[in-house]
């Protein structure tokens, strides 16, 4: 097999070039493969087959104006056009063999994360961490599913806002039971380091609901700050969407809808740090995304 290491095409070569072949592995393993360009009559029948989106379009079609503007109302929330959230959840639902369509709701869209408690375990408590610089997952500008590293420097600034949509179902498992959302902003104060602490208090027993925090001031100066979802002394589950950390105007939390909360990157990803990593995690103790029937 020729290995090449650069290759300069002239202008008339580009068409074909580009026509037939494409990049297999854009980082570990560069080579170039070749383009899939004939489908046979049952591999197109079966496409075609496998689309959900005419019976989706259907169920769209048939939506009165309000309906339809509750899910664009709550499609605000993901930055995403009503149609399109309605085409991911129904999708989602067909392939789960759930009856019905969603209701759509302003507190959580399609997926959501679940923090999930059971014996022998009583206690949970994941992190995302944020320091000043760390590298995170962007969509490369004009491609239909290719991706790159991005450098974030996050520029702490007052007031700091957090916030989480939620629904518990948790019972007491111990003397102190809790469940929360907090942000530890570590600053440093004549030489020490300092904690300053914005809190969330999730009820044991909640349907879908929201709430928010904030910090105002902050002792001594920034260093970095950290997001904890922490349960102690319950067993049961908890779902979650929509996470807010906002300074300077900008929201900075990764994966604010809970789409991968637990994904693990490698290969040229691997410096990005995990949405979500467990703090303490005992065995009977879990955390994912799901989709939730309501």
């Amino acid at each position: 097999m020729a290995k090449v290491s650069y290759l300069q095409l002239e202008p008339e070569q580009e068409e074909l070039y580009f026509r037939w072949l494409k990049p297999g592995d854009r980082f570990t393993f560069s080579r170039i493969v070749r383009k899939k360009m004939f489908f046979s009559r049952r591999s197109k029948k079966g496409f075609t087959q496998k689309s959900l989106l005419p019976q989706i379009t259907e169920l769209w079609n048939g939506f009165s104006d309000e309906i339809r503007q509750a899910w664009n109302d709550a499609a605000a929330y993901s930055n995403m056009a009503g149609f399109r959230l309605f085409v991911q959840d129904q999708s989602r639902r067909i392939i789960n063999e759930i009856e019905g369509t969603a209701t759509p709701s302003n507190y959580h869209q399609c997926f959501v994360g679940v923090v999930q408690i059971d014996a022998p375990a009583s206690a949970a408590k994941i992190i995302q961490i944020h320091p000043g610089t760390y590298w995170v997952l962007r969509k490369v500008s004009g491609t239909k599913s290719q991706f790159e590293p991005k450098r974030v420097q996050e520029f702490f600034g007052l007031p700091f806002t957090i916030g989480i949509s939620f629904k518990s179902d948790l019972e007491a498992a111990g003397d102190n039971p809790s469940c929360k959302f907090y942000a530890v902003v570590n600053s440093s104060y004549q030489g020490a380091g300092r904690d300053n602490i914005a809190s969330v208090t999730i009820p044991l027993q909640s349907d879908w609901d929201s709430d928010t925090a904030i910090l105002n001031s902050l002792n001594g100066y920034f260093v970095s700050y950290n997001l904890f979802i922490e349960l102690v002394d319950v067993r049961g589950q908890l779902l979650f969407d929509n996470i807010i950390s906002n300074h300077n105007a900008q929201n900075y939390a990764r994966d604010p809808q809970c789409n991968n909360v637990a994904t693990t990157f490698t290969r040229a990803f691997f410096q990005i740090p995990k949405h979500w990593a467990p703090v303490d995690l005992p065995d009977g103790a879990n955390y994912a995304t799901i989709y939730p029937e309501d």
